[in-house]
Order: C-alpha cells, then sequence, then structure tokens
C-alpha cells in the first residue's frame, strides 16, 4: 500500500478546493482511493489550505 497527502492552498478559498478536487480526481482515475475526508486550514487571511489523505492499494496475487 502507498500513501500520499494531496494538497493545494491559495489566497482564495474557492479556487483552493477546485484545485484539490481536480487533483483527487485525477488520482482517482489512477486507482488512487481517498482516505477519509478533507481537512482545512486558514492561516491568516491570504492562506487557505485542503488536505486530502490517498492510498494505492497494489494488488497481491498471493
Amino acid at each position: 500500500m502507498q500513501y500520499q497527502v494531496v494538497w493545494s492552498s491559495r489566497a482564495n478559498p474557492e479556487k483552493a478546493l477546485k484545485e484539490l478536487i481536480t487533483e483527487v480526481n485525477r488520482m482517482i482515475e489512477t486507482g488512487w482511493k481517498p482516505l477519509g475526508g478533507i481537512s482545512y486550514m486558514q492561516l491568516g487571511l491570504m492562506s487557505h489550505t485542503y488536505h486530502q489523505a490517498m492510498i494505492y492499494q497494489i494488488e497481491s496475487n498471493q
């Protein structure tokens, strides 16, 4: 199994979320799966950050 955290950070929260959704959907198309929900963090007025944990399960034929 592989684990990765995808994130997007922008001054505009809607743009940051849209970028995260685009990247998560791209990864889903290649076999990755979201693990849990997204995380949101705001640092000051100009930094809105979203995170999504992703996993990739390697199939075993054993």
